[in-house]
């Protein structure tokens, strides 16, 4: 008997050590082959930030209350442990065993939707590489061209083929805090341009300051254009006249 429980604990702690915490991406493939038994369609998983502990085996996943838009994942060994993910079934219809339908049909109601190609972090500027379109059902402030999200920082992290909607944007500005600008200084009816750093984030029109490159005093400028800001008269620093 203690040679069998001496086996027994050393196949249980060859099993952990093996055990690798779950990855976002393989957390979202055992979901889809989940979904895809289930005979669920069209329906996107959001993929959780941070890994999932080891599980010695494959997790029982199941709808939370018959409804996919919560799905509950449950591991045994080498510990217990449950998670729950997010998805968008909520605007799809419910069948009465709980799977859901798509009430259209294939290919019909589908708009262009971007989704990203690769994982981007949180604070991570978007680049044309980075997107790509796919065909989806319309959803609620989802992006359709490329030009909406390029260039943009993103304020959560996201996942491959994760639908890339407007919320998950940091806000569109034509001017970010840090930025090099140029700064019109107009004075005796000479206009004078130099450059700048911007202190604050701002839009066409907006009042932000500004650290010329020549001084260690902030101003307060317009933004008059991308990039481009006109100081006010009363308050601008003697330019030099050579940089």
């Amino acid at each position: 008997m203690g040679r069998l429980h001496i086996a027994l604990a050393l196949a249980l702690s060859a099993q952990t050590a093996q055990a690798e915490p779950l990855q976002g991406a393989h957390i979202v493939a055992l979901v889809a082959e989940k979904l895809a038994a289930e005979g669920v369609a069209n329906v996107q998983v959001r993929a959780p930030i941070r890994a999932f502990p080891a599980c010695a085996h494959r997790p029982d996943i199941a709808a939370i209350n018959g409804s996919w838009s919560q799905i509950e994942l449950r591991c045994k060994a080498p510990q217990f442990w449950r998670r729950v993910l997010r998805s968008d079934a909520a605007t799809s219809a419910t069948t009465d065993r709980g799977v859901l339908q798509v009430p259209v049909a294939p290919g019909a109601g589908l708009v262009p939707t971007l989704v990203l190609a690769r994982p981007v972090l949180r604070g991570e500027r978007i680049v044309p590489e980075d997107l790509r379109l796919v065909q989806a059902l319309p959803r609620p402030g989802a992006l359709h061209e490329t030009t909406q999200a390029q260039g943009r920082r993103l304020r959560v992290s996201l996942m491959p083929d994760q639908p890339l909607l407007d919320r998950h944007l940091e806000p569109d500005f034509d001017i970010e805090e840090g930025a090099e600008v140029a700064l019109q200084l107009a004075a005796g009816g000479i206009e004078i341009g130099i450059s700048a750093r911007a202190l604050e984030s701002g839009r066409i029109g907006d009042r932000i300051r500004v650290q010329p490159w020549n001084s260690t005093r902030s101003v307060v400028a317009d933004i008059i254009a991308v990039g481009r800001l006109q100081a006010r008269p009363n308050i601008v620093p003697h330019p030099a006249v050579n940089r």
